[in-house]
């Protein structure tokens, strides 16, 4: 599986969330390893970053991302598809 590659947007946006430029490449690990699962209430289906970012948002899905790197898991709902959410998971 090709891993995703933080864009100049994403360390921007990770950036203005407080995060430091010495973090980015931790960030970067962080989101390559977590398990990204899209929920809609009637199960459970494994997704790739690209596909959570359509989801959410890039904003919320590198707000799911930083939360994940503090903690085991964390979801973010959708404000782009009522009813979507993504389930990040990362046993760092």
């Amino acid at each position: 599986m090709k891993p995703y590659v933080f864009t100049a947007e994403d360390v921007e946006c990770l950036l203005s969330m407080g995060h430091q430029e010495s973090e980015m490449e931790q960030l970067q690990e962080v989101c390559n390893e977590t398990m990204m699962t899209l929920t809609n209430g009637y199960g459970l289906q494994p997704i790739k970053a690209k596909q959570a970012i359509r989801v959410l948002g890039r904003e919320k899905f590198l707000s799911g991302v930083s939360e994940v790197s503090k903690k085991t898991e964390c979801a973010r709902a959708s404000d782009i598809h009522p009813g979507l959410g993504v389930h990040f998971v990362c046993f760092h």
